[in-house]
């Protein structure tokens, strides 16, 4: 029944898409504006409601990064009550900054959590009122154009591939399936304990990563600390660097046992 109804919808869903196509074309044509920080900032986002790992995927980042740098996360704060720019403390509440930002600041009391609807204004005040700040979690920010991150890590669901959707509300992408070309790393998330070579393929033949298919390979979790800090550290080595971070992450540490994801890059 739900199917059925949602289908009806899909003249809706033209018209959505449409808009979003348009917006995004203003923004890759400079008509709409996105600002650049010369200042480490890593987006992790999707292209579809729903949960498909972004706050494990920045508190993966947070342990990785927090010993050697100064970290902050942003995120929205959804369904929290209050509005505008917020940086937790000890006296703050869910009702405050919403339930996953609070979760955040309760395993990681020594990092920066903060929210804010305008990523835009908010990261320069964020700056200003923690100037020893070095790295900055976006989480959930793919959509937020505003700001151009220097690494965007789009994650996408094992077994609901944005491929495999539709926009809303016939489906449940919020953006069209051409936006993954903006990410740096594709993240398969939550798949099977092990995927066959021939399945691996598969995924990576789907989701059609430009500007060539990479090879797969295995990726230790030393090596993705390694390379992770020599991206933060130089921003513009991004393009570059990671390209080297691809394939089958041998740990269980992003995501507890069997939701392993696989790794793809789309960049050179």
């Amino acid at each position: 029944m739900l199917k059925s109804f949602r289908f009806i919808l899909f003249p809706l869903s033209i018209l959505y898409g449409v808009i979003i196509w348009i917006r995004n074309k203003l923004f890759d044509k400079n008509f709409l504006q996105s600002a650049s920080f010369n200042f480490p900032i890593i987006c992790v986002g999707n292209l579809s409601v729903g949960g498909t790992g972004k706050t494990p995927m920045a508190e993966y980042l947070v342990r990785l990064l927090k010993e050697e740098y100064k970290v902050a996360t942003m995120s929205r704060g959804y369904k929290r009550k209050t509005k505008g720019f917020a940086i937790a403390n000890e006296n703050t509440t869910a009702l405050d900054i919403g339930d996953e930002p609070m979760q955040l600041y309760k395993k990681f009391p020594d990092i920066v959590v903060s929210v804010a609807e305008e990523r835009l204004v908010s990261i320069p005040q964020l700056l200003h009122d923690k100037p020893d700040t070095r790295i900055i979690i976006l989480d959930d920010a793919f959509q937020h154009r505003q700001v151009k991150a220097g690494l965007n890590i789009l994650l996408t669901e094992y077994r609901d591939m944005f491929t495999r959707d539709f926009i809303l509300p016939a489906g449940n992408l919020r953006d069209v399936k051409s936006s993954y070309k903006r990410a740096d790393i594709i993240i398969v998330t939550k798949c099977k304990s092990h995927l066959t070579e021939e399945e691996k393929n598969e995924i990576i033949s789907e989701i059609k990563p430009l500007p060539v298919p990479p090879k797969i390979s295995s990726v230790l979790s030393e090596e993705i600390s390694r390379l992770l800090p020599m991206i933060l550290n130089n921003p513009s080595l991004a393009k570059s660097v990671v390209g080297r971070v691809c394939g089958i992450f041998a740990g269980g540490d992003i995501f507890l046992p069997p939701c392993m994801p696989l790794i793809i890059r789309i960049k050179q």
